[in-house]
């Protein structure tokens, strides 16, 4: 089952006692400054869920599965999560 930020709103607003709108806004807000953290080279620790950060993967010679033809994939920034020692506990109870 996907759960989505719609789903995270409506039980963020039920456990807090706020509106489905704020609660929406509170998680757009938390994505923004994920991506603006990242954007800018910093990681984001999460407690008890886990790190986020980017790197950048160098530029490679890759293949189009389609056609078999070879192509060059440039440098870019990643993004990559490495989960808390707390989630992979809650996940293998």
């Amino acid at each position: 089952m996907l759960t989505t930020s719609i789903d995270l709103a409506k039980k963020v607003a039920e456990k807090n006692s706020i509106t489905i709108e704020k609660a929406e806004n509170v998680i757009k807000s938390f994505v923004d400054e994920v991506h603006t953290a990242l954007k800018g080279g910093s990681a984001v620790r999460i407690n008890n869920l886990g790190t986020l950060k980017s790197y950048v993967r160098k530029a490679h010679e890759g293949m189009n599965p389609k056609t078999g033809a070879k192509l060059q994939v440039p440098e870019m920034k990643v993004p990559s999560f490495t989960a808390a020692k707390a989630l992979k506990t809650a996940l293998n109870k």
